[in-house]
């Protein structure tokens, strides 16, 4: 089967394979669909999200704040960049204690800049303006869908 996701991009699978089915068996026969356009809705409500002049001016405050912590940060996946990077150079035992104490701080750091500066209000805030603008009736039917199939497989598991 092929679909063209709301991202724009195109998606084939099979619909017959052991996969599949045990996915339909485990979630319900409508995964294999929902599932993916719920990725492909989901990356596009991402992009808008990002793209949104809020949402870049919330991450510029952030950024800001990180920088005066003392760990300068241009966009919200630079600090675990940054760990990994080290992480990939560690050659001692000692290295590793290092990163691990400095990825403390960044988190710390980070997680301070994201309260003092409203960063995930601002982006709750754009996220669900965008939402209301880009996704349509059907589109949060799928939605509606894809976490009913969830909570049923959920729900199966605690059984």
């Amino acid at each position: 089967m092929s679909l063209r996701l709301a991202d724009g991009l195109s998606v084939e699978y099979s619909t017959d394979g052991c996969v599949a089915r045990a996915r339909a068996e485990v979630y319900g026969a409508d995964w294999n669909t929902v599932a993916l356009l719920t990725v492909g809705l989901a990356n596009h409500v991402i992009g808008a999200v990002e793209a949104d002049s809020a949402h870049r001016a919330a991450v510029r405050r952030w950024s800001a704040c990180m920088t005066k912590a003392g760990q300068p940060a241009k966009d919200l996946q630079a600090p675990r960049k940054a760990v990994d990077s080290r992480l990939r150079k560690v050659t001692s035992e000692e290295d590793l204690r290092a990163v691990g104490r400095d990825e403390i701080r960044s988190a710390r750091a980070d997680a301070d800049c994201q309260a003092g500066t409203g960063l995930s209000e601002a982006v709750r805030d754009v996220q669900r303006a965008v939402e209301k603008r880009l996704l349509t009736a059907g589109d949060r039917k799928t939605v509606a869908s894809y976490l009913a199939d969830r909570r049923r497989a959920l729900a199966a598991t605690d059984a």
